[in-house]
């Protein structure tokens, strides 16, 4: 059976370095190949130069994401504006009353890409300095930043796949092609992430990470629907009754997430020989968290029965479809009180403080 995480990188000799400063420095000294600490960039305690390399090509995805990711949103607007090409029959919006082809995406549409480059761009701020402030132990534990940098980067991923779906019918096809790059390397980016934080064991990673989709997808969609730019099948808007329920379903969603942070990391003890108690050890309390997911569940299953398939914009049906799915699988892992059930501990008896799904 191999160490518990804790143990693994607790006999790196820097991490016990003192001073916050001297820990940014050696980050810096790695990134500059004079020296090396484990981070969630590359948590490998012994590195060799494969090793180095897949440090170098993680900061290089997260790069390369960024800047095309934050390209494509910030000029979304000007880039599908282009009337040159445009016809009636290749028209990507709706068509007005007068017969006449809207072109160029709405205030809102450009509100969504602009929230999801400067989103994208907090994200990767907020990894990096975690990465260079925190060793690789206290990352583990640190699950408040870690689910902050999810939900940013998640939402600028999610964001971008919502512009991606505007430029993928229009005619400018350079912005096709510079969209499709974008949430191909910023999806990458997501799940390389993820599975270097899961090798450190982060505390509630998956219970971060689905959350974040779920509530990103239901967030972007919400926007759309109060604005106007989602209507139902008659060309209408939607009632101030169906508005509020399309922002109730990512409100519950993210109200859940952070109860839960707070209430697992105020629960959570390590008692001398009886192991990790936590959360599931109070059920009055998870009861509260469990209820607050499982509502947003069923508004996103009521909102799913109006975004109707012949919707007058195609990705409504599709992102409220999505956001009823995503909530669905969030329930199937918040309702099991431990990560054994999904093959996320090896060991649950050795993983004790380790847990990072219980």
């Amino acid at each position: 059976m191999q160490d518990s995480t804790r143990a693994l990188y607790a006999k790196h000799p820097e991490g016990a370095e003192t001073g916050d400063m001297a820990r940014a420095q050696r980050f810096a000294k790695t990134v500059l190949y004079q020296d090396w600490v484990p981070t969630v960039v590359n948590p490998t305690n012994d590195p060799g130069p494969m090793d180095r390399a897949k440090f170098y090509f993680h900061l290089v995805v997260w790069v390369v994401a960024l800047a095309l990711g934050a390209t494509m949103n910030f000029m979304s607007k000007s880039a599908m504006e282009d009337k040159s090409a445009v016809t009636t029959e290749s028209c990507y919006d709706a068509v007005a009353a007068d017969n006449t082809c809207y072109t160029g995406i709405s205030d809102t549409t450009y509100t969504i890409a602009i929230l999801s480059a400067v989103a994208t761009i907090l994200g990767v701020v907020f990894l990096l300095g975690g990465a260079a402030w925190f060793t690789a132990e206290e990352y583990r534990k640190t699950a408040w930043l870690n689910t902050l940098i999810t939900f940013l980067t998640v939402y600028g991923m999610v964001g971008s796949l919502y512009i991606f779906m505007h430029a993928a019918a229009q005619p400018t096809q350079g912005f096709f092609w510079l969209s499709l790059f974008a949430v191909i390397f910023l999806s990458y980016a997501q799940i390389l992430l993820y599975c270097t934080s899961a090798k450190l064991n982060v505390l509630m990673l998956p219970r971060a990470f689905l959350p974040s989709i779920g509530a990103s997808v239901q967030f972007v969609s919400a926007l759309a629907i109060s604005s106007g730019d989602f209507k139902n099948t008659a060309g209408a808007e939607f009632t101030d009754s169906q508005k509020l329920v399309a922002w109730l379903a990512p409100g519950f969603t993210f109200g859940a997430l952070v109860v839960m942070i707070v209430l697992r990391r105020t629960t959570r003890v390590v008692e001398a020989g009886k192991g990790v108690k936590d959360i599931g050890d109070f059920p009055f309390l998870r009861s509260i968290v469990l209820s607050l997911f499982f509502t947003a569940a069923v508004l996103s299953v009521y909102k799913l029965s109006f975004m109707t398939v012949d919707n007058n914009d195609s990705s409504a049906y599709i992102f409220a479809l999505a956001g009823a799915l995503f909530n669905f699988v969030i329930l199937s892992v918040v309702f099991v009180p431990g990560g054994d059930a999904y093959g996320l501990e090896s060991d649950p008896a050795a993983a004790g403080e380790d847990r990072f799904i219980g």
